[in-house]
């Protein structure tokens, strides 16, 4: 699914760029699996600078985050579950 075509917001709208991963969701064959290995270098870098508590923190952030971006995706979405929504894989 291109970008055009995932729902009505536009390509700069952050809710879609953080729903979609910055358009890992974007990614052929596997959106959800793409998502999960971003998420995945991510917590990686931010667990190597900041511990276990950083990592918290960042995974908590990125659950709230997610969960407006999600919410406001899924809504403006002509599909009823978008599978390039993959914020969820990360969190």
């Amino acid at each position: 699914m291109k970008f055009r075509d995932a729902c009505a917001l536009p390509v700069r709208r952050p809710a879609l760029l953080l729903a979609s991963l910055f358009g890992a969701g974007f990614l052929p064959l596997m959106p959800g699996s793409w998502g999960s290995l971003a998420a995945l270098v991510v917590a990686w870098v931010v667990a190597g600078f900041g511990g276990a508590s950083a990592l918290f923190v960042g995974a908590a952030l990125l659950f709230l985050l997610g969960w407006w971006s999600a919410g406001l995706v899924a809504r403006a979405s002509p599909v009823a579950d978008p599978g390039f929504v993959v914020i969820d894989e990360a969190a």
